[in-house]
């Protein structure tokens, strides 16, 4: 349109032009050369002809192909051809494009299925290269000899294959741990593979999450390319939850390819039975269930977070293989960490060791790691009121666990921030629940520490942290057995269908709200009648900041 408009422009002002640029009266009429161009000679007189209506419009042609100061103006003369090359550019230009974005897309969607090459970036293929032998062994692995005895048959496996398969004995397909940040999961893995000494290709799910379709599946099959080539091997997908994560309403394309990628990979590697593919998550309840199914990954191991005893012994075995003098009472280290991960005492044991060398010393006692200990809780900056606050939410806790559970040994007491601390709030998963009475007392137990602080602070108190994860970790408990189907109350019989409507998930978290607010009701009606023995135990807590079971309930057996 902005061709055209200037060129009619032009020939409706050919006298402005004329003026504007005047010539003289013989260059009108256009030379033609003696023997002309057939085109050109053509086109002065199609121009001549077209411009009869208009006075003076050979004249603006003439001004402008010979005035070096109006070259701009040349291509206007040919309208119409203008923009039939201009259309014809960029309709090529976008014919282009779509059919390589078109052939792009096919190739992303049959590469899931078919095993081609992806155009582009992913015309690449990624090398994987076995890491070296870890240094690791089963003997670094402390409070997982239970589990040890199994896996030995792994080794026994890898070194002595052909006994096995005479009497056709066959390897687990895939190996599952879970447990908390910083529990071992990863020791172990490496612990595998170095007592195995095999091939061992160790990487986290997270680098098959990629921005171009499909790239992550070819990812994973190039993996299990490298693993087949230098079999027998170990494959150890650390964060697998990070791609195989349950999502019931829309499943994210490039994970789910991903994972179906792997499903499929590992049922063709198991043929074999000399690629073992181990796993780590946090949790197991978030996986897709196809994956982790049995068939998949046989064999399923929980790593817990250590005990008193076991605390005792990863101290112990930590600082033997330091090269310093120490001298240090492992039970009281052990007892004013609890619920610390191996992570955590390592890092604790470092840098009291650091601290120690700094200084000159080389001697290492009990006050250099009760000092680090210290400084991790952050209990020294509290306030009085901060920390009578925890002091009540522990004691509420224990009260009501005593309740529930009086013939039950317990573990200390202690004023502690440490975000992986378990304290007293996640005893409860020690044992199996299996009625509906010991489902609904543990749930008491969580939301005790919450009725506490309502009846001492008020329920406009604003007590958030300390609360809110109590609310969280009592709503994952309770959603796994309403959507059971076991808890049917006001709201009917409660069935949760993950791929129906958003109804049934309404349904599940109002039973869910129903149960938390019935048992915090029945939590603060017990904590009034013991309300004195509430506040003197919480200011002991508080001068002694770390108490044991025994002591505690003998404290309770003389107030009462």
């Amino acid at each position: 349109m902005f061709i055209i408009f200037k060129r009619s422009y032009i020939l409706k002002n050919c006298r402005f032009f004329s003026r504007k640029f005047p010539v003289k009266s013989k260059v009108l009429k256009p030379k033609i050369p003696e023997k002309p161009e057939p085109w050109r000679k053509e086109w002065y007189e199609k121009f001549i002809e077209t411009s009869k209506p208009h006075k003076n419009a050979l004249q603006v042609y003439i001004t402008i192909r010979h005035n070096p100061k109006l070259k701009a103006f040349r291509g206007m003369m040919y309208p119409w051809a203008l923009f039939i090359a201009s259309a014809i550019s960029l309709s090529g230009l976008i014919g282009v494009c779509s059919y390589f974005y078109s052939q792009y897309l096919m190739r992303s969607k049959k590469a899931i299925n078919q095993e081609i090459p992806m155009p582009y970036t992913m015309l690449v293929k990624e090398n994987f290269i076995p890491e070296s032998r870890p240094k690791e062994r089963f003997s670094d692995v402390i409070g997982l000899e239970d589990f040890i005895d199994e896996l030995n048959f792994l080794i026994d496996y890898y070194k002595n294959q052909k006994k096995f398969q005479v009497a056709n004995a066959k390897m687990p397909k895939g190996i599952l741990l879970t447990g908390e940040t910083g529990t071992g999961k990863t020791l172990l893995a490496n612990a595998i593979a170095g007592e195995a000494g095999v091939s061992y290709f160790k990487i986290s799910a997270s680098e098959f999450d990629e921005v171009n379709v499909g790239s992550g599946a070819k990812k994973m099959r190039d993996l299990f390319i490298a693993a087949k080539k230098t079999q027998p091997s170990i494959i150890f997908i650390d964060e697998i939850s990070s791609i195989a994560e349950e999502i019931y309403e829309i499943n994210v394309g490039e994970s789910k390819q991903t994972v179906i990628r792997l499903m499929h990979e590992i049922d063709r590697a198991a043929d074999n039975d000399k690629i073992l593919v181990i796993a780590a998550s946090n949790s197991s309840e978030a996986l897709d269930s196809r994956l982790i199914r049995t068939g998949r990954f046989d064999w399923k191991i929980n790593i817990p977070v250590p005990d008193r005893e076991t605390r005792k012994k990863i101290i112990k075995h930590t600082l033997a293989k330091q090269s310093l003098k120490f001298e240090i009472d492992a039970e009281e280290i052990a007892r004013q960490t609890a619920g610390f991960t191996p992570l955590q005492l390592f890092q604790i044991l470092n840098s009291a060791t650091t601290h120690v060398t700094k200084n000159n010393t080389f001697f290492l006692s009990s006050t250099d790691i009760l000092n680090e200990i210290r400084k991790i809780n952050k209990i020294s900056r509290l306030t009085k009121e901060e920390k009578l606050q925890l002091a009540v939410h522990e004691i509420g806790i224990f009260l009501m666990y005593l309740k529930k559970h009086e013939n039950v040994p317990l573990e200390d007491v202690s004023l502690s921030l440490n975000p992986s601390s378990k304290n007293l709030t996640e005893l409860f998963e020690v044992y199996q629940n299996t009625t509906r009475k010991e489902i609904l007392d543990q749930v008491d137990i969580l939301i005790s520490g919450k009725a506490a602080l309502d009846l001492v602070y008020g329920k406009n108190k604003r007590i958030n942290d300390l609360c809110e994860e109590d609310i969280m970790k009592t709503r994952k408990y309770l959603n796994e057995y309403v959507r059971s189907g076991l808890f049917n109350g006001e709201s009917g019989f409660v069935f949760y269908f993950p791929r129906k409507s958003r109804g049934s998930r309404r349904l599940v978290q109002y039973e869910v709200n129903r149960l938390i607010k019935k048992s915090h009701k029945k939590s603060l009606k017990y904590m009034q009648k013991d309300r004195a023995l509430l506040m003197q135990l919480a200011e002991i807590l508080i001068e002694k900041e770390n108490i044991s079971g025994k002591e505690l309930k003998e404290i309770i057996r003389k107030a009462r």
